[in-house]
């Protein structure tokens, strides 16, 4: 029986390594390419497909919200996170939010391999690593948040946005309207929120949970 398979990442070079790496897994395979996230829902909208491998760092890419725009198109798909960035802090989030499993896209090929086949069987699939760092933070009574964003006030977004655009305190004070020292007591509540300690952080935290900005 075909297995349809969509691989979802902006460099052509990893297509060939994964479409290799799941033909070890799949003898019997169709595969489709996208290089952007617009191009791959408009697949998953002209064909369905028993598995996507989906990378993250993608034009177009919406952070965790990806995950439920491809369900709300193929709500039994099975979605394996394929990514270079860092398990510990993503995979838990994508895996909260649906995705059937995350592996790094530079852990050796038998590794995906495993991967592939527990997606496969319909069963969750993170690396040892992550097993071991959601055991941790079971033991210490640590959860793992749901959406930061969602606890700013209407106003700690706008100066998010600025913030996000690079603007300085003083631009976003002269932009608003209001006391310099205002938009520092917002700036300060907002990095709490988002527990981040500066713009980078702040600017990986928005990307993680796929708020435009």
């Amino acid at each position: 029986m075909m297995t349809n398979v969509l691989i979802v990442d902006d460099q052509p070079i990893t297509w060939l390594g994964m479409e290799s790496i799941v033909g070890n897994v799949i003898k019997e395979a169709q595969f489709n390419f996208a290089s952007t996230f617009d191009e791959a829902v408009e697949y998953c909208e002209q064909s369905a497909y028993d598995l996507i491998l989906l990378d993250l760092s993608l034009p177009g890419g919406l952070g965790v919200e990806m995950i439920g725009k491809l369900r709300s198109i193929q709500k039994d798909v099975r979605i394996l996170i394929c990514s270079g960035r860092d398990e510990i802090t993503n995979a838990p989030v994508y895996i909260h939010k649906g995705a059937n499993g995350f592996v790094n896209k530079t852990a050796p090929n038998e590794q995906i391999e495993e991967a592939v086949r527990m997606v496969l069987a319909d069963k969750r699939y993170v690396s040892a690593e992550v097993q071991r760092n959601i055991l941790d933070r079971f033991v210490d009574g640590v959860a793992y948040p749901s959406n930061p964003i969602e606890t700013l006030s209407p106003r700690e977004r706008e100066i998010l946005d600025l913030l996000l655009a690079g603007k300085w305190t003083k631009e976003i004070s002269d932009i608003l309207g209001i006391k310099f020292s205002t938009v520092s007591t917002h700036k300060t509540r907002i990095f709490d929120k988002m527990q981040v300690d500066n713009i980078l952080e702040l600017s990986k935290k928005v990307e993680l949970y796929g708020v435009e900005h």
